[in-house]
């Protein structure tokens, strides 16, 4: 009786050639890699943080009146100066109108005056005139003095009446101004506070603007890297954590205040966001210098794989057939700046190769063969599947 061990049936038989010949038949996948390099590098601190909005706030009507209009909704993006409401004018608009018309009838008023008070100055010259050949009493002299100083204030008050008129004016231009309620800033509408037909008091909320454009990451740092974080910070790249997106810092500045509770201090750093991809609340982290510089092993950041909670690269070591094999090789990092990461690793020295793009796609042991130019970074190499 046949041992069930030397049993091979043709059906096994069939399986394990078409294995081999799929296996072969694999096709050839390109990957690049980049050089290990023992740099002097600053130390960074990983910290987390959220975004914040440059500028929110209620929009307010600066009038009492009737709403008539509101020209947005939640979700819509609109520029300064760009209408969102509008509230009923029409009594401003009469009062308006009214005070034009006093303008026009105290401008005739002082046409008037000018000619009473010419009349009354010319009324003092002849009286004085006769005054000194004795035809004239003291009396009348004084009487046209008299009539000539009323004639010249009632022109002065007419003249004065004109300017108050004229700053009503101004004053009824603006409130009417006021009526229509424009954007302060570039922004997103995030909520909607009145409907038309609402009657609206002044500083009443119509909508709720948070701004676009740019938008602020507020990083909690710990009170212990006060001293030891960089006055000029600008080489930092904040990492959003719903998204994966890696954003620059525009510019950065610390509030110089402690948190009583958690001890840490508010570092705000400035970012771009002119797609409006970003949105208040989102959870953040990034790396900040906080050391001193000393010479590490870093490596380009895409050349790291996470998973389960460790990390790992595939080295392209020798496999002394003159060619190259993908080992997996774990890594610990100790910190990220830009595009690199400080790592340590017992396995990894400097000037060793590891793969930075294909190493999602390959598993350990796949055979690699490349070729390089001395000083060039990345290096395009080939990679076959044992």
């Amino acid at each position: 009786m046949p041992s069930p061990i030397h049993r091979v049936t043709p059906l096994a038989i069939l399986v394990i050639v078409a294995l081999s010949t799929t296996t072969l038949a694999q096709p050839t996948a390109h990957v690049r890699t980049a050089k290990v390099l023992k740099e002097k590098v600053q130390e960074h601190q990983r910290v987390t943080g959220t975004l914040r909005a440059l500028s929110r706030g209620n929009v307010a009507g600066l009038e009492d009146g009737r709403v008539t209009e509101v020209t947005v909704r939640e979700g819509a993006h609109v520029k300064k100066g760009d209408v969102l409401a509008r509230i009923d004018d029409r009594r401003l608009e009469a009062m308006l109108h009214e005070s034009e018309a006093m303008y026009a009838t105290t401008e005739a008023l002082i046409t008037q005056r000018e000619a009473e008070e010419m009349k009354a100055n010319q009324d003092v010259g002849r009286a004085r005139l006769l005054f000194e050949k004795k035809a004239f009493s003291p009396e009348e002299l004084d009487h046209a003095t008299a009539e000539y100083k009323i004639a010249e204030a009632q022109l002065n008050a007419a003249k004065r009446q004109l300017h108050q008129i004229k700053s009503q004016q101004e004053l009824l231009r603006i409130r009417l101004d006021d009526t229509v309620i424009r954007a302060p800033f570039d922004g997103r509408i995030v909520e909607r506070h009145t409907e038309p037909g609402e009657w609206l008091r002044a500083g009443d909320p119509i909508v709720t603007l948070v701004s676009t454009g740019k938008i602020d990451a507020w990083l909690e740092v710990p009170e212990r890297y006060s001293e030891s974080l960089s006055r000029d910070v600008n080489d930092v790249f904040v990492s959003i954590a719903a998204t994966g997106e890696r954003v620059p810092a525009i510019q950065t500045k610390r509030i110089p205040q402690v948190h009583p509770r958690t001890r840490t201090f508010s570092f705000v750093v400035e970012l771009d966001d002119q797609e409006g991809e970003l949105t208040t609340g989102m959870s953040v982290t990034a790396w900040i210098p906080t050391g001193t510089k000393a010479p590490r092993l870093t490596i380009p950041r895409s050349a790291i794989i996470r998973s389960d909670r460790r990390a790992y690269v595939f080295k392209a070591a020798p496999d002394g057939e003159s060619g190259h094999t993908a080992v997996q090789t774990p890594v610990t990092v100790l910190f990220e700046s830009g595009d690199r990461a400080a790592i340590e690793s017992g396995n990894l020295q400097e000037g060793d190769f590891v793969i930075v793009e294909g190493n999602e796609r390959i598993i350990p042991g796949s055979r690699v063969e490349f070729t390089y130019q001395p000083g060039q970074e990345p290096q395009l190499a080939t990679l076959k599947d044992r």
